[in-house]
């Protein structure tokens, strides 16, 4: 919903406060958590770094001894006063001292309190008890040395002290915490603002065209459901959606949608258009809201509106508009075969507008893979010995540099876009994947070249790949294993999990599902170990190992060709326990999306995994260059994630260090 400008004009940044206030507003948590992280610190460290100590004072009166009274000899007194605060401090009362007490730790300083004969002394020590004993030790000694070395002055006590029972010296370490964390409070705040503000990216409306040389056409404010009392009344106990067509919608967001329609409208007039994709990067983004309200407010204007739902895994349509699944024949039906196009129409006489609808539950089973994962949590042990772990994996006799593998994926320029072929891509990923001590899964098509080229991809890769065969008939599985073994590939995969998808039953003959004689003759067709992908039972993987399989890939290909189907991350342990101890190896895929499910993975009892769609995404997005970023990405977590819960080698990683 924007137009390209002719020309732009460099304008001046603009950053709204509010903004920034927004951003620390949603970050106050983290502000507060640095904050008092710092504080902690500061607590500590002011805490370690006390050293008490004790202090005594002493006052005495100076005074002359030929004079009658102390007050005659003021003057002559208070000039002694000034040299006896060097004889205090100098060595022959520290001689004294030791010869007395032995050795003290502490120090002795003597002032003159100003104008008067008066002279006051501080002893400080670590302890108590040396501060109490070096004191005694000068009252008993000072008038015997002082004797010595002036002669004619006396010294007598005004004020004796007492054992000091706390130390003179406060640690302050709560006053420094609550400095430390005023600190750590303004620097993150400070850090936040500072990012926001230098942070290029689209922070208000007029970042949009300077940014990415567009024209805005209009910006959907924020519109909150039951804000009015009738709202709140009337209608919080049964769901409504934000439209333009109920009457509870707030008026501003009603004419933000009549502008967007105008400006759409006439743009696609000046272009002759008649199609609007509505999209965005992430989800929850307000996509489903932007084009169902737009398609209302087009059929306001008496235009004959065709409203289709192209998601077909998370669709959210059918819930803005208050349908029932029972209601319409979805999407699907069609691209599967199973519906002509004018059952898909649904018309919406109460809005005005036609509907082509993707139902609920397709794809279920990919979400489910995805939240597994996600549900079960690492436990975390840092008391264990230091060092790096250890991430290489011994596989078939060829070492790897980390546990996981890029998975096979077909049909990409079908499914994302022509920039890459079936063909071109498993070069880029076959040849990146090697060079980064990782090995790639290849798929296979419909297309006799896909294999053909795959298979060249990795000869030319040392044999660092893996070809994976549909299950087709035996006559082209003899064909495909041919020229696998001619890549010099270190092991053979086949995907029974493809057995539901409609090509292979449609072919002659038909293929699809194996039995296990059949799979046996296919696992001496290979002549090197042989991995069964689509195991989701014991029963299965029993079944697999009985007919020769090295290694199984526990997957439900992606959660694509049967709903309500488990996850894989559900089954994976009870498959591990039952084929303990019997040389298969096991693999899993399915939603597993980082390094931290690649541990999980491990733990529930694989010795590797396979990641699928993630690496279509980094060939997309960088070539060879984004591979090797998203396998960095994946194996620094996995490290981490390993440090962290005290596994130094993935021998180490056990069920223990998950809970589910």
């Amino acid at each position: 919903m924007d137009e390209q400008k002719t020309q732009t004009s460099a304008q001046p940044e603009h950053i709204p406060l509010l903004l920034i206030a927004r951003e620390l507003w949603r970050k106050l948590g983290l502000i507060l958590m640095f904050a008092a992280t710092v504080a902690a610190c500061g607590y500590i460290a002011a805490t370690l770094l006390y050293r008490p100590v004790y202090q005594t004072q002493t006052t005495f009166v100076v005074s002359v001894r030929n004079g009658s009274t102390v007050y005659a000899n003021l003057n002559t007194a208070s000039s002694m006063a000034e040299t006896l605060s060097t004889f205090f401090e100098g060595d022959v009362m520290r001689k004294c001292i030791t010869n007395d007490i032995g050795a003290a730790s502490g120090t002795i300083k003597a002032k003159q309190i100003p104008e008067t004969n008066l002279l006051t002394m501080t002893v400080s020590a670590p302890t108590q008890r040396d501060a109490h004993r070096i004191t005694q030790s000068v009252l008993r000694n000072y008038n015997e040395q002082a004797n010595k070395l002036l002669g004619d002055v006396a010294l007598d006590v005004l004020c004796r002290p007492a054992v000091p029972v706390a130390p003179a010296n406060s640690s302050g370490a709560v006053r420094i915490a609550k400095l430390s964390g005023l600190a750590g409070l303004l620097a993150a705040a400070l850090y936040l603002a500072v990012r926001v503000y230098l942070r290029d990216t689209v922070k208000c409306e007029a970042d949009v065209e300077q940014k990415l040389d567009t024209r805005l056409l209009a910006t959907v404010r924020h519109e909150k459901k039951y804000k009015t009392l009738r709202a709140q009344l009337c209608l919080r106990k049964r769901k409504t959606s934000i439209l333009i067509t109920n009457p509870t919608t707030g008026f501003a967001f009603v004419e933000t949608f009549k502008r967007l329609r105008t400006r759409v409208d006439y743009l696609m007039r000046r272009a002759q258009g008649r199609t609007i994709l509505v999209t965005s990067l992430l989800e929850d983004e307000g996509k489903s809201t932007v084009a169902v309200n737009l398609a209302l407010a087009m059929a306001r204007r008496h235009k004959n509106v065709l409203l289709i739902d192209l998601d077909m895994k998370k669709p959210a349509l059918y819930k803005l508009l208050d349908c029932q699944q029972e209601e319409f024949f979805p999407l699907e039906t069609y691209l599967r075969g199973d519906a002509p196009v004018k059952k898909l129409v649904r018309e919406d006489t109460r809005r005005g507008i036609y509907t082509i609808l993707s139902r609920k539950g397709v794809g279920d089973t990919a979400i489910r893979n995805y939240n597994k994962w996600a549900d079960i949590r690492v436990n975390m042990d840092t008391l264990c010995p230091g060092g790096a772990p250890d991430t290489t994996l011994e596989l078939f006799g060829k070492s790897f540099r980390y546990p996981f593998f890029a998975g096979p994926v077909g049909a990409v320029n079908l499914h994302y876009s022509d920039t890459y072929t079936d063909m071109t891509y498993n070069d880029v990923l076959v040849r990146a994947c090697a060079e980064n001590g990782i090995a790639a899964f290849t798929g296979d098509g419909t297309n006799p070249t896909v294999m053909e080229m795959a298979t060249r991809a990795i000869g030319a890769a040392g044999g660092c790949g893996v070809p994976t065969i549909k299950p087709r008939n035996i006559d082209t599985i003899r064909e495909k294993m041919a020229q696998a073994k001619a890549s010099g590939c270190f092991a053979v995969a086949m995907d029974v999990d493809a057995a539901g998808l409609p090509f292979l039953k449609n072919m002659t003959p038909p293929a699809g599902s194996k039995s296990v004689e059949e799979l046996a003759e296919i696992v001496k067709l290979a002549e090197r170990p042989f991995i069964v992908k689509g195991v989701m039972t014991v029963k299965g993987a029993l079944k697999a190992k009985e007919a020769g399989a090295a290694a199984i890939v526990v997957s439900n290909h992606g959660g694509r060709v049967l709903d309500q189907c488990p996850a894989t991350a559900e089954v994976l342990p009870e498959i591990a326990e039952a084929l303990k101890g019997s040389g298969v190896k096991i693999l899993v895929d399915g939603g597993i999306r980082s390094g931290v499910d690649v541990f999980k993975a491990l733990a529930l009892g694989a010795d590797a995994v396979l990641i699928c769609r993630p690496f279509v995404t980094a060939v997309y997005g960088g070539g060879e260059e984004g591979v090797k970023c998203y396998i960095d990405k994946i194996a620094a977590e996995l490290a981490d994630t390993m440090q962290m819960c005290g596994a130094h080698s993935l021998a180490e990683i056990t069920r223990d260090m998950v809970r589910i």
